[in-house]
């Protein structure tokens, strides 16, 4: 059997979208592993599928798993192009959308292709919660890493997702933000850190101005991608909760911009952005089993 599938991407971060309200459809992390191939598969870094919903007051339900087959809890620019799908596939002429995911309900809005908002919901700075291990009862506090040749402090927060975000400036001889390796070096040595039980996102933010920054996400089970929706608004949480930025900032990511608000401790992280379509194809369930 065949199955119908859409290829997008939010500034580079890349998905393959199905629609499971019309379709049946039944994967298995296989399946995944093998489409989500770069050389040998359609190449994405997250798969999405839209279900119907679970509850009379919701208008759609969503998956997201990893290329490597797990199973994913948020992913902002994956739910701007999923509101982007619903509306370009017709399953829905509301321009605002209640979309369930396994831990939560999201609002977004459909204005157009290029500025989709997407309600990200509220940060998370319990330790328990994140989850983070840590003595410390202050769920705000900064945390020390410290290496040979580094050492430097980095905030630890949940965006349904967990992850670090560190000040770029604040790295020992940092050069140039966007070739800087010691990004990966470092991405790679937070995400094996034994107080993530579950592992977690690392984000580095580049400051610019009060209404400007940088960022560069390394996504666990990914590496670093063009963009993580998630990564931008736990680093403008973070600029906003040190008093480096407004409450709206614009962030510059490798693959475009995404406009991300944040005015309050008790209000919910809006983030806005573009999407765009690469192709649509068929498929058929791969019955090759990887090792």
């Amino acid at each position: 059997m065949l199955l119908r599938f859409t290829k997008m991407h939010g500034l580079g971060n890349d998905f393959m979208v199905i629609n499971g309200v019309t379709q049946a459809v039944n994967l298995t992390p296989d399946d995944i592993k093998v489409w989500s191939h770069r050389q040998t598969g359609i190449g994405f870094d997250q798969l999405l599928i839209v279900e119907p919903p679970l509850s009379p007051n919701v208008d759609f339900f969503y998956r997201i798993f990893n290329a490597n087959g797990t199973q994913a809890m948020q992913c902002g620019n994956g739910l701007r192009c999923l509101v982007q799908f619903i509306h370009d596939k017709k399953l829905s002429i509301q321009k605002k959308l209640v979309i369930q995911t396994e831990n939560r309900i999201m609002h977004a809005i459909y204005h157009d292709q290029h500025d989709i908002s997407v309600n990200m919901g509220l940060p998370e700075f319990e330790p328990k919660v994140i989850p983070f291990i840590t003595d410390k009862t202050n769920a705000r506090s900064q945390y020390l890493f410290k290496s040979n040749e580094y050492e430097f402090l980095f905030t630890v927060l949940s965006m349904d997702n967990p992850h670090a975000v560190v000040n770029y400036d604040s790295i020992q001889n940092s050069g140039d933000f966007w070739s800087d390796p010691v990004i990966e070096l470092l991405g790679q040595s937070i995400q094996k850190d034994p107080r993530f039980p579950d592992g977690c996102n690392v984000g580095f933010f580049e400051y610019k101005s009060s209404n400007k920054m940088n960022v560069r996400v390394y996504e666990r089970h990914v590496g670093e991608t063009m963009a993580c929706g998630s990564g931008a608004c736990a680093a403008v949480v973070t600029a906003i909760l040190n008093q480096l930025t407004d409450t709206t900032v614009t962030v510059q990511l490798r693959g475009g911009r995404l406009d991300i608000a944040w005015h309050h401790m008790q209000d919910e992280v809006c983030m806005t952005g573009p999407t765009n379509t690469v192709f649509e194809g068929q498929i058929k369930k791969t019955k090759r089993i990887l090792t």
